[in-house]
């Protein structure tokens, strides 16, 4: 069983320089962590879940859709002109009523 050692700061530059102390120290990179605790009450105000109106990268999702929206209409045209020598075009059925 690992030991864990644990700190609270009032500053995020204090965690910081705890962490640059412990690593000089020999502890390796990979077993120090640094999070977050909001304060009591504070969990969960927004209606929807969270403690922010938004994620912060939701500002660049609507973009990144866009660009994969248009890349897979792209390579799905040039996988079409492609095969289509090999393939030939896809026959046309149509419903007729009797």
């Amino acid at each position: 069983m690992k030991t864990i050692i644990v700190g609270r700061f009032s500053q995020q530059g204090e965690a910081e320089s705890a962490r640059r102390e412990l690593l000089h120290a020999g502890f390796p990179a990979a077993e120090v962590s640094m999070f977050y605790v909001n304060p009591g009450g504070q969990h969960a105000i927004y209606p929807v879940g969270g403690d922010e109106d938004e994620s912060p990268g939701t500002h660049d999702a609507k973009f990144g859709a866009m660009r994969g929206a248009a890349g897979g209409m792209g390579a799905g045209a040039l996988i079409g002109v492609a095969t289509m020598p090999v393939l030939g075009p896809l026959p046309v059925r149509c419903w007729v009523p009797p």
